[in-house]
């Protein structure tokens, strides 16, 4: 079993370091670090700041993600890292 959690191909997004088995850079989850996050649950959302952890019991069904909007440039953007 290959237990690497990020994996770098000259052939796969132009050889930049991304998550295991995704095209998802491992740079989007450090500029997505920049914004402010907020998380989404089947209940709703909620904004996290500094200091704050969330956690999840496995089988529950309960879908949850990460959100984060930012500006860069004057343009808005918005980062989802969605986990089921």
């Amino acid at each position: 079993m290959d237990s690497a959690i990020v994996t770098r191909d000259p052939e796969i997004m132009s050889g930049a370091l991304c998550f295991a088995g995704t095209r998802v850079p491992v740079k989007n989850l450090f500029d997505y670090l920049e914004g402010l996050p907020t998380l989404l649950t089947d209940e709703g959302r909620s904004r996290l700041s500094p200091g704050m952890c969330a956690g999840f019991k496995a089988g529950t069904g309960n879908g949850h993600g990460l959100f984060s909007t930012r500006t860069v440039g004057g343009i808005q953007c918005q980062t989802l890292f969605k986990y089921t």
